[in-house]
């Protein structure tokens, strides 16, 4: 009965012709841990692998080179732009200067309640005083309308707790199987939606010399395009109108870097095809 209620209920509000207006939401939670011995640097990368392997059994890993001298500050994700003629998309993402990358998408939809969509990646910066492992968490969501917005949060608060429950139980279960690789590993920050940052392991870090402040992050230091290898959570995407019309190698090369973007969860279907119509129609 209860079923057949909710049901009924959906099947209402579906019809009501005040539903109009489309609805999205996105929230952003991120995990920093430290790996103390600056040389273990394949432990830091399975122990990365193990974390997001909580998630999926086939997470995405990419290795770059080891630099020639480490660095005496490990670098962090940084929030990064991508113009592709028309479309510009801002993301954050590793950067050049992580030597790994580790990430998994997923996707939902709920039918006339909407579309979810989880993006999780995680980096190992290298440093003289120990290698920083961060886990970035983006949850996205989208409705047709605000009824059904809050129809789908109430469901979701119901099924997995609110963002930050959902974030600080599954940082939980990631710090528990790094452990497993590195049992001296440090938990250098946690963040969760609307409750702010913590830092468990201030102390213990500060003695390592390890948490140094970053110096401010140049224009030069920024990535321009990671498309192929570097896993992105899309938070913005605005459409300008181009000055002059693309050629059509301009248009070959855009579409290609949308597909990229779209292979690595940056875009949904729909939005794939949106921007596809645009530069095609340019």
């Amino acid at each position: 009965m209860l079923k057949i209620g909710i049901r009924g209920l959906l099947a209402s509000l579906f019809f009501m012709s005040s539903i109009a207006a489309a609805e999205s939401s996105s929230t952003i939670s991120r995990f920093y841990l430290v790996n103390p011995d600056p040389t273990d640097v394949k432990g830091s990368v399975d122990a990365l692998v193990a974390a997001i392997g909580t998630r999926t059994y086939f997470p995405s890993k990419h290795i770059n080179l080891m630099p020639t001298e480490l660095p005496d500050r490990p670098s962090e994700p940084s929030s990064q732009t991508i113009n592709l003629g028309p479309v510009t998309m801002s993301y954050i993402g590793c950067g050049n200067s992580a030597y790994a990358q580790v990430g998994v998408s997923s996707s939902s939809s709920n039918g006339i309640l909407g579309q979810s969509k989880e993006n999780i990646f995680g980096c190992v910066y290298l440093s003289k005083k120990g290698t920083r492992i961060a886990i970035i968490n983006e949850q996205k969501s989208s409705s047709s309308s605000g009824l059904m917005s809050g129809i789908m949060s109430g469901i979701k608060d119901a099924v997995q707790g609110n963002d930050a429950e959902y974030s600080k139980k599954m940082f939980n279960e990631m710090l528990a199987k790094a452990k497993e690789k590195i049992p001296g590993i440090l938990v250098e920050l946690e963040e969760l939606p609307e409750e702010g940052v913590t830092r468990p392991d201030d102390d213990k870090l500060k003695q390592l010399g390890f948490n140094v402040p970053l110096p401010p992050v140049q224009p030069a230091e920024m990535v321009e395009n990671k498309l192929a290898t570097t896993p992105v959570v899309a938070t913005n995407a605005n459409t300008s109108t181009p000055a002059a019309a693309q050629t059509q190698q301009q248009k070959i090369e855009l579409l290609k870097s949308l597909v990229e973007l779209k292979k690595s969860g940056a875009l949904t279907d729909q939005e794939f095809t949106d921007e596809k119509r645009k530069i095609l129609n340019n």
